[in-house]
């Protein structure tokens, strides 16, 4: 998993960030200063990236990283803006498909949690 981050000066080059097989949910917790626009942007090497299949919420409830975590109500993420067409430009080392994510506030919500349940596909034989 290769994930921006722009908390740091060098908020331009992915983070990477190994992911242990049979991962069922990917979960991520984003803060930021509320001067700023907000997001979590990353990509996968299954294909994979943050987009708004991802679910992203203000408020961590009990087990929201886990896999058993019931997500149906939270809302789905918002696409802030995409890796190449974004004021901030693009992330090195994340998949060009990759959009910045957060909340539906991305200027004053100060954290997020987002999740994405990961779905193995049958093996066809």
């Amino acid at each position: 998993m290769e994930l921006g981050r722009a908390n740091q000066s060098n908020w331009r080059n992915a983070t990477k960030v190994t992911i242990p097989s049979g991962t069922r949910v990917l979960s991520l917790r984003g803060e930021c200063d509320s001067n700023f626009d907000c997001g979590i942007k990353g990509s996968f090497k299954n294909g994979a990236v943050t987009d708004s299949s991802w679910k992203c919420h203000t408020e961590a409830a009990s087990g929201w990283n886990g896999p058993v975590f019931n997500d149906s109500s939270w809302p789905a993420a918002v696409e802030h803006a995409f890796n190449k067409k974004s004021c901030f430009g693009a992330v090195r080392g994340v998949d060009s498909g990759a959009s910045w994510i957060w909340t539906a506030d991305a200027m004053y919500d100060e954290r997020a949690y987002c999740r994405l349940s990961v779905v193995k596909k049958a093996e066809s034989t």
